[in-house]
Order: C-alpha cells, then sequence, then structure tokens
C-alpha cells in the first residue's frame, strides 16, 4: 500500500505518487498494482474521474485498454469509500422530528450514498427527494429572513383610511371596477395604513385593470401628503401612463410629472423636473429608467410603483424604493401568469395579489397558428378586419434584414403596402427611431389615421388601442412565452371580437 493525500480538485499521478491540489490532510490507501497505471494516465481531475461513463471518455480510454478503464473505476471508488469512512458525523441541520413526518433520508446517508458504487433506484428516489426538499427548504428560509429583514428595517410610511379624494376618483371612473380590483385595491390600502413597509405584487392579465389599482394606491399617497412615483420598462408606456393619470387626476388638483429619456436629453427640462420633485411640486412622477439616477430626489416619496416588473432587474427596483430617507411602500405590478407555487418560490417575500377578472364586454382573444404557407390567408383576415372599421399590429423579431430566415419589419411592410394590404394606410416603427416619431405613428394609430402598424418588440407593453382587434406575429418561434403574451395583450382591450 502507498498513502497519498486526497484533496477535492486535481489529482495528479506522477512519479508513483499521487496528489490533490486543497489537501485536506486525510491520508487513504490505494493498491500498488493501480500506480502503475495512473503513473501512465498521467493527470486526471476528480472532474474527469466521475465521468468514466462518458462514450468520449470510454473512446478514449475503455476502448484501449479495458484494463486502465476498470482499474480507474475501481481507484476511484477505493478512495471515495477511505474518504468518506474517514470524514466526521455529517450533522443534519433538519431537527429529527421533521425527518421522521416527512419521511426524509438523513443527510449523512444521502452524502455517503451518492459517494458509494452501490446503486438502487429506491434509495435513489430517495436521495433526491432529500436534496430537492433541502433546496426548496433552504430558498423559503431565505426569503423568509429577507421578508423579516425588510420589516425590521425602519419604520415606513403610514396613510390614514381612504378620504373624499380617493372617493371621488373612484366615483370619477368611466367603468365599474370588479371584484378583484376591488380586492386588489383593498389589499394595498390595508398594506398602507400601518408602519411596516409593503412590498406587494399585483399580478393580472393583460387589460386586467392593474394600472386603475396602482393609480388609487398613489392617489392614496397623495391624499396623505406624500409623493408617488411609477417607472415603466418603455417611453412608450411611460407617456401612455401619464396622459391618463392627467387626464383622470388633473381635475383634482393631482400634479403628475413626466420623467424619461427624451426629457432627459435636455439639460433645462431635466433639471426643471428634478427641481419640482425635490420641492413637491410634482404630485405624482411617471418615467423610465432615468428615475433611478443619482439627481432625482423626492421631498416625501410614500409609494413606489415598478410596472411590468419582471423588465427591471432587482438592484433597479431597489434603487427606486431608496429615493426617500424611510422606507416606502412598494407595489410590483405583471402580467406574466404564475402560478401559486412558484410565487411562493420566487416572491415570497411579497405578499400577492391577483386580478383574474377581466373588465365588463372583454371577448376571449381567438389564437391560430399560421404556417408560412398560410400567410396569404392571414393577412386575409387582416384586411377583413380593416375594412370592417378596426385596426392591426403586425410584429416582427428583427428591424431591419439580416442572414437570418426570419422576417424583419422593413421587409414585411414593404410586403404589405406594394401586395396583401395595397392602398390601406399602414406606418412602420420600431427602437431607432425618434422618439418623437415613434409617438406621432402612436397618435395616428390611436386616431384611426393609420389602419395598420408593422413593428418590433417595441410595443410589447403599455400600447392601448381598444379597436385594435388583430395581431400578426412574425416567426413567433424567436419570441419567448412571456413576449407571445404580452404582445397578445395588445388586442383584445376593447368590446370587439380579437
Amino acid at each position: 500500500m502507498r498513502e497519498w493525500s486526497i484533496g477535492f480538485k486535481y489529482a495528479i499521478a506522477q512519479n508513483a505518487k499521487l496528489k490533490l491540489s486543497s489537501p485536506i490532510g486525510s491520508v487513504f490507501g490505494v493498491d500498488d498494482e493501480d500506480i502503475e497505471t495512473f503513473n501512465k494516465l498521467g493527470i486526471y481531475t476528480v472532474y474527469d474521474l466521475l465521468t468514466f461513463s462518458r462514450e468520449d471518455f470510454k473512446q478514449e480510454v475503455y476502448h484501449n485498454s479495458p484494463q486502465q478503464y476498470f482499474t480507474i473505476i475501481r481507484a476511484y471508488f477505493s478512495i471515495v469509500e477511505n474518504l468518506m469512512r474517514a470524514l466526521p458525523p455529517i450533522k443534519d441541520f433538519l431537527p429529527e422530528s421533521v425527518i421522521r413526518e416527512k419521511g426524509l433520508m438523513p443527510l449523512g446517508e444521502v452524502i455517503k450514498w451518492f459517494h458509494s458504487d452501490e446503486y438502487a433506484k429506491e434509495k435513489l428516489s430517495y436521495a433526491k427527494r432529500r436534496l430537492a426538499f433541502n433546496e426548496i427548504f433552504l430558498i423559503q428560509c431565505g426569503l423568509k429572513l429577507a421578508r423579516q429583514k425588510s420589516v425590521s428595517q425602519g419604520q415606513g410610511v403610514s396613510c390614514k383610511s381612504n378620504g373624499e379624494l380617493v372617493k371621488k376618483v373612484i366615483n370619477s371612473l368611466p367603468f365599474d371596477l370588479t371584484t378583484d380590483q376591488r380586492k386588489a385595491f383593498k389589499d394595498i390600502a390595508q398594506d398602507m395604513e400601518i408602519h411596516i413597509p409593503m412590498r406587494r405584487l399585483v399580478q393580472g392579465d393583460v387589460g386586467s385593470g392593474k394600472t386603475v389599482v396602482s393609480m388609487l394606491a398613489l392617489v392614496k399617497a397623495v391624499e396623505n401628503g406624500y409623493q408617488g412615483v411609477m417607472m415603466a420598462p418603455t417611453e412608450i408606456l411611460a407617456v401612455q401612463h401619464y396622459n391618463n393619470f392627467v387626464d383622470s387626476l388633473g381635475k383634482f388638483g393631482i400634479k403628475v410629472g413626466l420623467l424619461s429619456a427624451s426629457i432627459t436629453r435636455s439639460k433645462r427640462k431635466r433639471e426643471e423636473v428634478y427641481k419640482k420633485i425635490a420641492n413637491h411640486e410634482l404630485d405624482i412622477v411617471v418615467g423610465t429608467h432615468a428615475l433611478i439616477q443619482d439627481e432625482v430626489k423626492f421631498a416625501k416619496l410614500g409609494i413606489a410603483i415598478t410596472d411590468e416588473q419582471h423588465r427591471f432587474g432587482v438592484a433597479q427596483r431597489a434603487k427606486l424604493a431608496n429615493k426617500y430617507d424611510i422606507n416606502p411602500d412598494v407595489l410590483a405590478m405583471t402580467a406574466t401568469p404564475i402560478p401559486r407555487t412558484l410565487s411562493l418560490t420566487i416572491y415570497g417575500d411579497l405578499d400577492v395579489s391577483v386580478i383574474k377578472q377581466m373588465p365588463a364586454g372583454r371577448k376571449p382573444i381567438e389564437t391560430t397558428v399560421h404556417t408560412a404557407r398560410q400567410r396569404r390567408s392571414a393577412y386575409s383576415l387582416v384586411r377583413k378586419e380593416i375594412l370592417k372599421g378596426r385596426q392591426a399590429y403586425v410584429v416582427c423579431p428583427l428591424r431591419a434584414s439580416s442572414n437570418s430566415d426570419a422576417y424583419s419589419a422593413e421587409e414585411i411592410y414593404e410586403m404589405l403596402t406594394d401586395g396583401y394590404l395595397k392602398g390601406i394606410q399602414g406606418a412602420l416603427i420600431h427602437g431607432k427611431m425618434k422618439a418623437a416619431e415613434k409617438d406621432n405613428v402612436m397618435e395616428r394609430f390611436k386616431n384611426g389615421e393609420i389602419k395598420y402598424i408593422v413593428s418590433t418588440t417595441v410595443i410589447e407593453v403599455g400600447v392601448n388601442v381598444p379597436n385594435a382587434t388583430v395581431m400578426v406575429i412574425e416567426n413567433a418561434e424567436r419570441f419567448g412565452l412571456a413576449q407571445l403574451h404580452q404582445l397578445r395583450g395588445r388586442v383584445g382591450r376593447g368590446s370587439f371580437q380579437s
């Protein structure tokens, strides 16, 4: 027998001596007959030894010398077996009562089993179940700690019960709130009335009315003397929110401001908005990523809202919430469907409100799949809808032509104007256009002057044209499910069948 130092990273067989980097100080035995083989093989990492079942490894070693191949296997398990014997007892972090109640395999037994050459499907199932339980349990513990930390970080803002201003805004709405919208706002209002900072996620399908609920939360903050901020992922969506808030809240004396890329380009306009925010001359500020710039300082921030929260990073959302000395209430909104179990895993540190009901008069959207050969029939439907007085979207994965097999927005626009939709007023819109140009196209589309637009995913979120009833998505396989879900939400926003 020869003594070899064993560690975890690299095994070096050289001069009849096996050394591993990062040694742990234990000593193990390997038969002399195996040393010759290791000397010939040179250097193998522990990872290599673990992959002896891979086909390329068999080609390299087994086919050349089966004896060497099985020697490596035997030596590997000999080393691991001695390592397992030398390990001190592994203390399980779960109480014995939980292990018994859940029928779990003890942690020490799991680790030793996974490092042995014993193979039993029954034990494999139990061992994998224990490791899976560990992952979920530890994630939940981490989220619980994060939740407790956010609660104990200091005193948050506190609002009074809904007053006259909130009631007047609700009564002025041109529609009745759905039951789910009322429940979601009730949850939010209750959170805002305690000193613990609110951390809530509102999940609802596209067009379910999340924006109205968030607007009421902003009004509640304003009624109690605080400012409110809403951050949107695109300038189109931010401008739309701004216009809607001005129309709905301006008559009640609520001052709404906009801060986006087009404004920040002008130093004069930018500094003017910064000053109004800092002096509390604006009650509500709507904007894009420009809101998280260091120069933006609120006089008395009460609530920070992130729309389409999945489009922002964790650090970006946190920076928005840290715009005031006292921890403001935080509200996030998403249209991506989240199963309850998954929401507990991903958003375990947030309370979740779900809006399932759609506003009255909305009809289910019909979705069909067409192949490239059926393009004519797809655009025949678009033409038919436009002739009925409706409008349409055509979405492409690329702006300009490339070497790929996907159609670009420019190519499709040219194809439609010269062919399928010839004689019908259309327009092209994409992210490379100037903000003023995009705004002009969208305004003409909303007014009905433009009957269809060919676009990239710049219209993925926020565009609200109730008269639009049909959307064609070219090369749909190039989009993710969340993107397709968002795009589909651009139609079906009115009472017409989409």
